[in-house]
């Protein structure tokens, strides 16, 4: 195994861990049944109230697949005037431009935020929304999920 393909596995590890740690933090007891509760991040997204104005160099700069910590992979693409984003091909949103290196699809079902480091490298952020089944009573709702880019 090579030095970067274990550095992803270790990074994926990790983020496992952090999630399950965060996940079970939501509530603990206490001796004397107190409880304590610990909130994790808030997670949203949001239009911004006033869009970015991103020009074509700008976006072609951005435009193409990034890596995401899941494995899965996103897309920026553009049509005409229209700008997209799509995970591992399973439909593209529309978005726009809120920020010089972040997008919100226009449908709310994703944001994306995407860092240049001085390196040469990549990293940001992806909060999509994600469908959940509770195992109890089998509704579904939506949740959602933040992946870091690799």
């Amino acid at each position: 195994m090579n030095k970067m393909t274990n550095h992803k596995m270790l990074n994926r590890m990790a983020g496992l861990l952090l999630a399950a740690a965060a996940w079970g933090a939501g509530a603990q007891a206490l001796p004397g049944g107190e409880r304590v509760t610990v909130p994790g991040p808030l997670l949203k997204i949001e239009l911004p109230a006033k869009p970015y104005r991103m020009d074509r160099d700008r976006f072609e700069e951005l435009r193409g697949a990034y890596q995401l910590s899941n494995g899965q992979t996103l897309y920026l693409t553009r049509s005409g005037y229209t700008m997209y984003a799509e995970i591992d091909r399973q439909g593209q949103h529309p978005v726009i431009a809120s920020g010089r290196s972040a997008f919100v699809a226009t449908d709310l079902k994703l944001k994306v935020r995407i860092d240049w480091k001085d390196d040469g490298s990549v990293g940001g952020e992806v909060v999509m929304v994600v469908p959940h089944r509770d195992l109890a009573s089998g509704a579904v709702t939506d949740v959602l999920v933040a992946l870091a880019m690799d």
